[in-house]
């Protein structure tokens, strides 16, 4: 239970380094040592992951361009997966258990919207879209805010209840139950990780396209 809550590790300069910021640093690092790994043994096998992880963005935008979406939502997809997942290593805990990942997140998704419908649109073309009809502009307003607090809490929450859920029936079940349950874990946090890519790359198909 002590890993599902976020604790001090150390100080930088004042600033408090927590579980959950050391636990995204080796996640990080698994990840590219996992790549350069990739790369010198099969280059080839690297390229097929980039083919699949391509066309299952692909499906999430609707857009011909998809290579200018493929660096963010890629890397979104990615990052949840071993985020929500990280957890399966002794020791570690999964950064996603901490609201501040996912709050972190989903701002990172309310930007890249705003700033690739900038992009394809302009920003006075943007702007008029978003207001257009005047009088529902406040409503855009409102829906811009709570679909970005509805995609933080989503994630925290179904992460977090899993969690919690697999270390109950684990103490309680000792024998035969907890490899069901880490199944059942890897299952939700890929699950997680998909639907919120999936909204992201809905939110950006709805900001670049034409009124």
């Amino acid at each position: 239970m002590e890993t599902l809550i976020p604790y001090a590790v150390f100080e930088i300069a004042g600033f408090t380094i927590t579980n959950t910021v050391i636990n995204t640093w080796i996640g990080m690092g698994l990840l590219v040592a996992g790549l350069l790994i990739v790369k010198a043994t099969s280059p080839g096998t690297l390229d097929q992951l980039y083919e699949m992880l391509e066309n299952l963005i692909r499906g999430l935008v609707n857009t011909d361009t998809i290579s200018r979406y493929m660096p963010f939502l890629g890397t979104l997809i990615i990052f949840i997966f071993i985020s929500n997942n990280l957890s399966f290593l002794p020791g570690l805990g999964s950064p996603s258990q901490d609201i501040n990942t996912p709050i972190t997140l989903a701002l990172l998704v309310f930007v890249a919207v705003h700033y690739f419908g900038i992009r394809e649109k302009g920003l006075i073309r943007y702007a008029k879209d978003s207001a257009t009809p005047l009088v529902t502009f406040p409503f855009e307003i409102i829906g811009q805010i709570s679909r970005t607090v509805s995609l933080s809490i989503r994630l925290f929450g179904n992460v977090i209840s899993t969690e919690l859920v697999v270390v109950i029936i684990s103490q309680l079940v000792p024998i035969g139950a907890p490899i069901i349950m880490i199944a059942l874990s890897l299952l939700t946090g890929t699950l997680q990780a998909y639907i919120f890519t999936a909204l992201a790359g809905s939110y950006i198909s709805s900001a670049i396209q034409s009124e």
